[in-house]
């Protein structure tokens, strides 16, 4: 969800969020690799991800890494309490990894401090 959104809507809806949930309220988002954004598509299913989304007439406005992630939800009192990459999540939902999952995004779970 959040690589469809401007940096500041992020931090716009970080912080609506933050505003309104309750301690221990969970957070649940998927984002891209910020490296997706600049063109780099050194990752498995870059190209292909970017041209789906480009073909629906869309754009990937934001990215980041795991350490810009946590950084910027503990900005909004937000604390990560799990990061799941391409390899996690061919692990736990894909016959044990048997299955090669694009590389492009992560799966995070946050919790409200």
């Amino acid at each position: 969800l959040l690589m469809y959104l401007q940096p500041d809507a992020v931090k716009s809806t970080l912080q609506i969020i933050s505003a309104y949930a309750g301690k221990k309220s969970r957070l649940v988002f998927d984002y891209v690799h910020a490296s997706i954004l600049k063109g780099e598509d050194y990752l498995y299913g870059a190209s292909g991800a970017v041209k789906t989304v480009e073909n629906a007439g869309e754009q990937w406005q934001f990215g980041s890494d795991r350490e810009g992630i946590e950084l910027l939800l503990s900005e909004y009192n937000f604390r990560m309490i799990d990061h799941l990459d391409a390899a996690d999540i061919g692990r736990i939902y894909f016959e044990g990894g048997k299955t090669r999952v694009n590389e492009t995004h992560c799966l995070v779970t946050a919790e409200k401090d």
